[in-house]
């Protein structure tokens, strides 16, 4: 919708205030002639209507402008009024041969300020030259003398109309071109928060982490066409746009092109060095940067997409101190880019930097949901595994005596062997049950809850020894409860999952559990002299088994402020260490 404007009135004002001195010069010119002769015979009343009719309008164009209404036809009669009382003055006055040029000069002057200086002049002096003729043909005054006065005064009518109007119109045409720059400035500065709205509402709408890339990409560029104030040229399809982010273990040394705009395939996923070029005044100015000659620099220049391309400007993705990558956009065409554009680069992403940040919590978030699913799932197969290994082996077992033992009674009736098979039968019931106990006790150990994490190891190492006739040496003593309950749960499982493996693939009886207190931090360790395995080799091909344990124990301790590192050398052994700080 157009705004309307309020009219200017300050030229009309000062027309008026003027008009006020005309009049004064007005009516000595009609007095002081009489007040100087012999007789000083007085002014005749009907002269004195003169500056009073002059009088009368001054204070009706002083009141239209003190109610802000004054059109421009009110202005063109005001103007021609003016021209009559000057030429009704100038005829009682004498007509031509009167000193009247400043009673004459007022409405020239006024007319072509009011109206177009053509107009004016056609309003005011051509009637003025036309009352002067007419005065000299009327008194047949044709001395030389006469006409070189009429002639001087119109001279000086004319040109100086003429010089006030040029002046005037010279004025108008700076101010309104002030007027159309300072509108084209409100224009790009309007198009510029316009598609910053724009893309503070599209970014906010998602928090799929590409998308977001995506839609950051589009819209700076957008932005960035819309406020340009030359032409659509930065909206057309050779203009490339980039946004490379860094990783989040190589901060400040490797870029990777995370999304883009007219990036071919070879381009895509490519990783740059952040320490040369242009990337370089980005990231460690921590502002923006317009620059040329793309093909010159040392890093874009491994990009194929920019190869063609000339200009270009780059801003620094960032919240306060933290550096997350750079946005960047490039065009064939030469210094098409201003500071204004890298001024606008930066608001822009300022305004990303928090939807970026929300999708890639988001992302961070589906991906330990989806960690915590795949665990849940592996705790299953495991229980499966165990029950299948344990358990079900040995009620499967049951089974089978069970049919024996029908059979013996049914050939030999209560013998010897049927006795012997019913104590084989209680003894695989009896291990059966305390596997299942054993796995209901890791599972959800009670006794870590109610009396802590040295009991709750001492009553594993017992179940595990009664179960499986492991010796488990246990150094818990210079242990405390300085850990949250929390935190002893984690350690406690780690534990549990470090004896379980070495009881499966250590092929050593003896354990070593260890826990102690230090400063601000418990330790705990699990030994075996076992067999010993290749760490990095088991890690490498994790892709490739079914089993994450050891990805697993280390997860664990990240999630309590800790680390686990598991060291172990073949033919000498396994050792699990634990490290977890204690509560504040």
């Amino acid at each position: 919708m157009a705004t309307k404007t309020k009219p200017d009135f300050s030229l009309h004002w000062l027309v008026s205030h003027f008009r006020w001195v005309w009049l004064i010069i007005i009516f000595a010119a009609l007095t002081i002639p009489h007040q100087t002769t012999a007789d000083a015979s007085p002014l005749p009343t009907w002269q004195l209507f003169l500056p009073a009719f002059g009088l009368i309008i001054n204070l009706i164009v002083v009141g239209m402008l003190a109610a802000r209404w004054f059109p421009q036809w009110f202005a063109g009669a005001v103007a021609f009024l003016d021209m009559a009382l000057a030429v009704a003055v100038m005829w009682v006055l004498g007509g031509h041969s009167a000193s009247v040029l400043p009673v004459l000069f007022f409405p020239v002057a006024t007319s072509v300020l009011y109206l177009a200086p053509e107009t004016g002049l056609l309003v005011t002096a051509v009637p003025i030259a036309l009352a002067y003729a007419l005065s000299i043909i009327l008194n047949s005054d044709l001395e030389m003398s006469s006409l070189l006065k009429a002639g001087t005064d119109l001279i000086v009518i004319f040109g100086g109309g003429i010089l006030i109007g040029y002046t005037a119109q010279k004025q108008v045409q700076v101010q309104t071109e002030a007027n159309r720059a300072e509108i084209k400035t409100l224009r790009v500065e309007a198009e510029r928060a316009k598609a910053i709205y724009e893309m503070a509402n599209t970014l906010s709408s998602t928090l799929n982490y590409q998308n977001v890339l995506h839609a950051m990409v589009e819209l700076a560029q957008l932005a960035l066409a819309e406020a340009d104030d030359r032409s659509t040229e930065m909206g057309a399809s050779s203009a490339v746009g980039m946004v490379l982010l860094f990783e989040e273990d190589d901060v400040l040394g490797k870029l990777r092109l995370a999304a883009g705009r007219n990036i071919p395939r070879h381009d895509q996923g490519t990783r740059v060095s952040a320490k040369e070029g242009i990337l370089a005044q980005i990231v460690f100015k921590a502002e923006a940067v317009v620059g040329s000659n793309v093909q010159r620099d040392p890093v874009l220049k491994n990009f194929i997409a920019l190869q063609n391309c000339d200009s270009v400007v780059g801003a620094p993705l960032r919240a306060g101190f933290d550096m997350y990558g750079v946005v960047l956009f490039a065009h064939p065409q030469k210094n098409i880019f201003t500071q204004a554009h890298a001024d606008l680069l930066t608001t822009f992403c300022n305004q990303a930097i928090i939807p970026l940040q929300n999708a890639q919590l988001y992302a961070d978030l589906e991906r330990e949901q989806r960690k915590l699913l795949e665990k849940e799932a592996q705790a299953r197969r495991e229980l499966a595994r165990n029950l299948h290994d344990g358990p079900t082996q040995a009620i499967s077992a049951l089974a089978m005596r069970l049919n024996f033992i029908q059979l013996l009674l049914k050939k030999e009736g209560l013998s010897e062997r049927a006795f012997d098979e019913l104590g084989k039968m209680e003894q695989i019931a009896l291990h059966a049950t305390k596997e299942i106990r054993t796995m209901l006790f890791t599972l959800r150990p009670i006794i870590l809850e109610t009396q802590g994490l040295p009991a709750a190891l001492k009553q594993f190492a017992d179940r595990l020894a009664d179960l499986h006739e492991l010796d488990i040496e246990l150094d818990i003593k210079k242990y405390s409860g300085q850990l949250s309950t929390e935190k002893e749960g984690v350690v406690f499982a780690i534990i549990e999952e470090a004896v379980g493996n070495a009881r499966k693939y250590a092929n050593e009886g003896k354990i070593e559990i260890h826990l102690v207190s230090e400063d601000d931090r418990v330790i705990a360790a699990v030994i075996d002299h076992g067999k010993g395995f290749d760490v990095e080799a088991v890690k490498a091909n994790y892709d490739q088994r079914g089993s994450l344990g050891l990805l697993n124990m280390e997860e664990r301790a990240q999630m309590v402020g800790g680390h686990c590192q598991i060291s172990s050398v073949k033919g000498q052994g396994t050792t699990v260490l634990i490290e977890v700080p204690l509560d504040a």
